[in-house]
């Protein structure tokens, strides 16, 4: 609940400093996140009402993580143009493949409901989150790597939200590890790991409220960089 208390503050952060002009997908990624828990919360944690909540909101976070990766470079994006270029082929390729051994590999799943989920839809919606995850995980890393190898210049915004989605992206794919491997661990152990997780999401969120800044006057919105 702390957790879905901050989201609201680095939501009301972004739009106070107006980074919505340029983050446009990473102010969505914030508003769906911040519905999705506030949609658990509103359920019951433990519902089966917000376990599926869960499962099927996966395939959204598939699509928005790269696009939020996408956007994380977007103060620069003339510098960068052909860097990010490239490396959007190889997160695109990612992504298909992921897709497709995802549906063929959830066509020999078992049809049973679990909480009301079909197997293979739960199974798919995990599978394209994790592979979502690493493949915009991979993106955002290579992509802020030749950045600082390169020495270009990089905004004090372009920093933090590198910096914010590397952890979360790589929160998620530890997420997705624990939950197909839940199984082999007793209750106690899972429920401490989702209490680190917790308290990291909450930390991350914190410093990411501190270090934002207001964009400067020289930099445009996306329809203004759009028609130039």
């Amino acid at each position: 609940m702390g957790g879905t208390v901050l989201e609201a503050l680095l939501l009301v952060r972004i739009l106070s400093l107006k980074l919505q002009r340029v983050y446009l997908w990473v102010t969505l990624y914030c508003v769906i996140n911040l519905l999705v828990d506030a949609s658990a919360w509103a359920v019951g944690w433990e519902s089966h009402e917000a376990l599926r909540i869960f499962f099927f909101t996966r395939f959204a976070f598939a699509v928005l993580y790269p696009l939020a990766a996408w956007d994380v470079f977007e103060e620069i994006h003339t510098q960068i143009a052909k860097l990010r270029k490239i490396h959007s082929l190889r997160l695109m390729s990612s992504l298909l493949t992921t897709a497709i051994f995802g549906f063929i590999v959830s066509m020999l799943i078992d049809d049973q409901d679990s909480a009301g989920i079909p197997r293979p839809v739960a199974f798919m919606g995990a599978f394209l989150w994790l592979g979502s995850a690493s493949a915009s995980l991979l993106f955002t890393w290579s992509v802020w790597r030749t950045v600082r190898k390169q020495q270009l210049p990089a905004p004090h915004n372009t920093t933090v939200w590198a910096i914010f989605f590397l952890l979360t992206l790589g929160r998620a794919i530890l997420d997705c590890g624990m939950l197909f491997a839940q199984p082999l661990f007793n209750a106690a152990i899972f429920d401490i790991t989702e209490v680190v997780f917790s308290c990291f999401d909450i930390s991350l969120c914190v410093w990411c409220v501190v270090k934002l800044r207001a964009l400067p006057s020289d930099v445009g919105s996306i329809s203004e960089n759009a028609t130039q």
